[in-house]
């Protein structure tokens, strides 16, 4: 008879792959019952349980992390149906110490949003010093620009926008100033990582990140699940740099996470983003992982 692998407790770190397979195995009824309804099957079950095997065989630190936290990340990508580290760069589960934390990637708010049918992420911008740029928030926002080609200027903003079901439009502008300082509050590897190399990039995802912080729940509520849980689970890394015991996200529902859209990063020690859509990573996850 084939021994049977015991679990490590949910505070242990999982330690090994074959750890890892039982605990995938033991979880199957549980991703069954989060994933999107037409995704609650056995089918695609297996199917998450590749991936999550997939994702421990390219981020061994995972391993390292307690059960507790890793099972809490997989469950929460399994909820909102995306998946991990995966070639579109939906949202990743990276090791902070011993704990595995979500993040959303900008490919998978966007997916967020045209599935909720409500809402549409269009690309984020960059508006130069010479460009026609003119915006006015209140009762009636507008935004106008148009890009000068031949002799563009430094960039001097960035802006993403929201199209609503109905047609109405929401919109966030930040300018340069702002956006360098966001990355450097909220980076810890800003002077070293992806806002050195792709500042425009980290910038476009910045304003998208904003802009879904906006959205009111009733209109697309995964993508602000999504959004809110990234920044609690930012949060929870900055409390553990102070010395202060990880956030628990694990009992989060929608609705539930009052961490405001400011706080979340764009996920810059993650991937690059040349075009704001794809990503292009240049080094592997396991490099660019927090710990």
């Amino acid at each position: 008879m084939k021994k049977q692998t015991t679990l490590p407790a949910l505070t242990a770190p999982v330690k090994t792959e074959q750890a890892a397979r039982a605990l995938i195995g033991a979880l199957k009824p549980r991703m069954i019952q989060t994933m999107p309804k037409n995704m609650a099957n056995d089918t695609d079950a297996n199917r998450q349980a590749a991936v999550f095997m997939n994702l421990i065989s390219r981020v061994p630190k995972l391993l390292q992390c307690k059960r507790q936290s890793l099972e809490n990340a997989w469950l929460q990508t399994v909820h909102l149906g995306l998946e991990p580290s995966g070639p579109f760069g939906e949202c990743f589960i990276l090791p902070y110490g011993a704990e595995a934390n979500f993040q959303i990637g900008y490919p998978g708010m966007r997916l967020l949003a045209e599935r909720s049918g409500k809402v549409r992420i269009p690309r984020a911008r960059t508006v130069y010093e010479n460009d026609f740029f003119e915006c006015e928030y209140g009762f009636e926002p507008t935004l106008t620009h148009k890009p000068n080609m031949k002799d563009p200027g430094p960039p001097v903003a960035y802006y993403a926008m929201a199209i609503l079901d109905g047609g109405a439009r929401d919109f966030v502008v930040w300018p340069h100033s702002r956006v360098e300082a966001h990355g450097e509050q909220f980076s810890k590897t800003y002077n070293k990582g992806a806002w050195q190399t792709s500042f425009e990039a980290m910038a476009h995802k910045t304003m998208v990140i904003q802009v879904c912080g906006q959205l009111d729940k009733s209109q697309a509520p995964d993508l602000v699940y999504a959004v809110k849980l990234d920044a609690a689970n930012t949060a929870s890394i900055a409390a553990q740099e102070q010395g202060e015991a990880p956030i628990d996200t694990s009992a989060f529902q929608r609705g539930d996470i009052e961490v405001e859209a400011e706080s979340a990063p764009a996920e810059e020690e993650v991937t690059d983003m040349q075009s704001g859509l794809d990503p292009e990573p240049t080094e592997t996850e396991d490099d660019m992982a927090f710990c």
